[in-house]
């Protein structure tokens, strides 16, 4: 009856590929067959799709397959399309594609790689009360581009008839390449053991129900979610630019250390740096003399420089924190490296910074004080003002946290030096320092006060027991840090971890060596924490991203935290962002030719911040050294993304 079936159109598949999906079958016996597919849910990497029939001696007559919805089907997922029909009396039946443009020489097709929401892809027939004489199924063409979750792919059939040794098994196909054919014979006896097959379907099960309904709940029960070849990504490298990617602020080669709160609710309007303001964003200079700030209305900005103001000490009052104004502080080196915290209990602002602080300093019983390169803390009512309120004009009961000893006066030492603070559910406190080094406050309930036995100490007690990797980091050279992160890039599991950007190769985190450089957190839960983080020191910066390693943070033991693993037992090691996916975001979103005054153009990445809205939104804020302004040593400039 010269019959032709064309199958279900395919939503926002890509450009020009075209994949057939039927055949050509001429002069079959057919009878009141119908081919019902069972449904597959979330087909995880890998997973061999089984779309083909191999009919054995079967008489068949009005049959019709229907495909049935696949949802998220995942990246490399092996799509078979073509059938082995054996013992079937044929009279001039041809496998017959459709014609398919970008496909491989010879591969048998069809690959999917990321299925369109909603598409719909034919891969099967409809044939109506038979005998029928040259009847030729015409596949509509599939294209190639990004079939997504929701994608519809009949992956079973059942026939409604009497069989005699039928079976529905998948004929693997890998990596559609140019140029090929997209529909083969296939010899099912030679199919991958790796084929999923939805039913099975012979003589003892006429309907071929209870084989669907078998094969269906084993797929339900085995779902899995779509995961790199070789490990989970456990942090997404999916982004989109803030702002279309523009530099927030830029203030010298050595401009760093972002860090962003939403403003809360209890802080009025007429208390911000300006009214409309929801947003601070607060930096420094790796060796300057204040913490700077500017605020915006929305992420995207504009971002708007704020200056407390006034006199003091012969200076102009510069930024939230202004050490060169404090005429007990003006000989500190250097501030830099705000980490900065909304505490909502106390209705307050939390700032930690690090510094230089001052000079050695002589007791009054001869002993001396030495000067420190480590980190402090100061508070703040509305986050506009950290200095001093005796000496600096700061708001009274906030400022920096101090101690006086011995005739000496000093900030309190809270922990080692770039200090990336964050609590527990239960108000703990807790931070992770330079080189990944881990400490807790003591008291929670004064979590500033100084050491009472060491009073310009750490005030914060400081991990030091060596961790699972610490034995394969010093043999590899690793002498001084062996902090949960610093020690993991330094072992053999790291130079064999799937996800290291140049296997192989180790970070050793010595002094004067590449190293784990600065820090920022984000506590996932009470068991886990993410570490951001960039390599400093790295010979040829071949280390120019941006990484994030996992801490297993559930013990209430600091020296028993160590590098969280997944299910599988690896490592929680990723690439974040590089500085050449970024590179390109920006100039699709501006043009080749985009002013870089205005829009990133990093060539290495640094110092980060990672900031959650209240709508659970993730934001990665970083310093980058650019391609046009430069640097230093992954600062200079300050953009974000938003992780996606």
């Amino acid at each position: 009856f010269d019959t032709a079936l064309a199958p279900a159109p395919v939503d926002e598949v890509a450009v020009d590929a075209e994949v057939p999906v039927a055949t050509d079958l001429a002069e079959i016996p057919l009878f009141d067959t119908a081919l019902a597919p069972a449904p597959v849910d979330e087909v995880a990497v890998d997973a061999e799709v089984p779309v083909a029939t191999d009919l054995a001696e079967v008489p068949l007559v009005d049959t019709a397959l229907a495909p049935a919805p696949v949802d998220e089907l995942a990246l490399d997922a092996e799509i078979p399309v073509a059938t082995d029909l054996a013992e079937v009396p044929l009279v001039d039946t041809a496998l017959a594609p459709a014609p398919v443009d970008e496909l491989a020489l010879d591969a048998e097709p069809v690959a999917a790689d990321t299925l369109a929401v909603d598409a719909e892809v034919p891969v099967a027939t409809g044939l109506v009360e038979a005998p029928l004489a040259d009847t030729t199924l015409a596949a509509e063409t599939v294209a190639a581009g990004a079939l997504a979750a929701d994608a519809e792919i009949p992956v079973a059939t059942d026939l409604a008839a009497p069989l005699a040794d039928t079976t529905l098994a998948a004929a693997p196909v890998d990596e559609l390449a140019l140029g090929a054919d997209a529909v083969a014979d296939t010899d099912v006896a030679a199919l991958s053991a790796a084929t999923i097959p939805t039913a099975d379907l012979a003589a003892a099960d006429p309907t071929g129900l209870a084989a669907q309904e078998t094969e269906l709940a084993a797929l339900e029960a085995s779902t899995v979610t779509a995961a790199a070849e070789e490990g989970e990504n456990w942090n997404s490298n999916s982004f989109e630019l803030v702002g279309d990617g523009q530099v927030l602020t830029r203030n010298g080669d050595d401009s760093n250390f972002p860090s962003v709160i939403k403003i809360p609710d209890w802080i009025a309007p007429e208390d911000r740096a300006d009214p409309s303001a929801e947003y601070y964003l607060y930096s420094s200079n790796h060796n300057g003399d204040r913490i700077r700030l500017k605020w915006a209305e929305t992420l995207d900005g504009e971002y708007h420089r704020y200056d407390l103001g006034g006199t003091n000490n012969g200076e102009d009052l510069k930024g939230v924190f202004d050490v060169s104004a404090d005429p007990t502080r003006d000989t500190y080196d250097h501030i830099s490296a705000p980490d900065v915290h909304v505490d909502d209990e106390n209705q307050e602002i939390v700032l930690f910074y690090h510094g230089r602080n001052q000079p050695d300093e002589t007791g009054n019983d001869g002993s001396t004080v030495d000067q420190v390169h480590d980190n402090f803390v100061a508070t703040s009512s509305n986050g506009l003002n950290f200095n001093d309120p005796e000496t600096s004009l700061g708001q009274a009961g906030h400022g920096p946290s101090t101690v006086t000893s011995n005739g000496v006066t000093r900030d309190v030492v809270t922990a080692p030096d770039y200090q990336a603070a964050f609590q527990k559910s239960d108000g703990s406190w807790y931070s992770v320092s330079k080189r990944g080094v881990i400490a807790a406050a003591p008291d929670n309930s004064d979590p500033f006060a100084a050491n009472p036995d060491d009073p310009f100490g750490y005030a914060w007690e400081i991990e030091n027991t060596p961790g699972e990797f610490h034995d394969s980091a010093v043999d590899n050279g690793a002498e001084k840090y062996h902090s949960p992160g610093a020690s993991f890039l330094g072992s053999d599991e790291f130079a064999d971890h799937p996800h290291n950007p140049l296997p192989g190769e180790t970070i050793l985190s010595n002094p004067n060596d590449e190293r784990l450089n600065h820090v920022s957190v984000n506590v996932l839960n009470d068991n886990e924490l993410e570490v951001y983080t960039w390599i400093k020191d790295d010979n040829n910066d071949r280390f120019d991203g941006i990484y994030s390693i996992n801490y297993d943070i559930s013990s209430d033991d600091i020296n028993d935290w160590t590098v969280a693993r997944d299910e599988d037992g690896l490592a929680k090691f990723d690439v974040v962002v590089t500085p050449d996916e970024i590179n390109d975001a920006v100039r699709e979103a501006n043009g080749n030719s985009f002013d870089p005054s205005d829009h990133a153009d990093p060539v290495s990445l640094g110092d980060t911040d990672i900031f959650i809205d209240d709508d659970g939104s993730k934001y990665l804020f970083y310093s980058f050294v650019s391609e046009e302004f430069g640097g230093n040593q992954g600062e200079g400039q300050i953009s974000a993304i938003q992780l996606t």
